[in-house]
């Protein structure tokens, strides 16, 4: 198991203790690996919670292959857009948004992410490559890491369904 899907899964437990579903959206799903590996974990199937997945794919035939794929798997759902047009998403749509590795496969990485925090309630968990530079803000050189924020106890209660910016 990645220290990326140790990550989710820490996130989520800490959610699950104050809700009884989650919602997460996943940019740069492919076919669902990330959601098959939580899924499949078996901390996941303690967590007492129902969870609802959402993948979003640039590729419309990887889409058509991960519906196919997941045809009977209720709560899943895959749809065709670009990470750095999330705009069918309502803020602050889903408890949980997460991306590995998406940004260097995009030509606007930084619109991506704030469209991540934008449609994010609780929490946003992603590991950003960025290469060959951002020019609206910047950025020339690659970087690599986790750009995670975990809230705390008191602000999953304290937000938890709510509409309000947590970032």
């Amino acid at each position: 198991k990645s220290s990326f899907i140790t990550n989710i899964l820490a996130v989520i437990r800490k959610i699950a203790a104050h809700k009884k579903s989650i919602s997460i959206l996943e940019i740069g799903s492919t076919i669902g690996e990330n959601f098959l590996f939580l899924k499949n974990s078996a901390e996941f199937e303690d967590l007492g919670c129902d969870v609802s997945f959402v993948g979003v794919e640039v590729s419309g035939s990887m889409v058509e292959f991960s519906r196919e794929l997941h045809r009977d798997t209720a709560n899943v759902h895959f749809v065709h857009a670009e990470a750095s047009d999330l705009s069918r998403f309502p803020d602050q749509t889903f408890d949980i948004c997460i991306s590995h590795g998406v940004s260097n496969h995009t030509e606007q990485a930084i619109r991506g992410f704030k469209e991540l925090l934008r449609i994010s309630r609780i929490a946003t968990v992603s590991h950003m490559y960025v290469s060959g530079g951002d020019r609206s803000i910047g950025l020339t050189h690659a970087a690599a890491g986790y750009n995670m924020w975990i809230p705390t106890f008191d602000e999953i209660k304290r937000h938890a369904g709510a509409a309000a910016p947590m970032l």
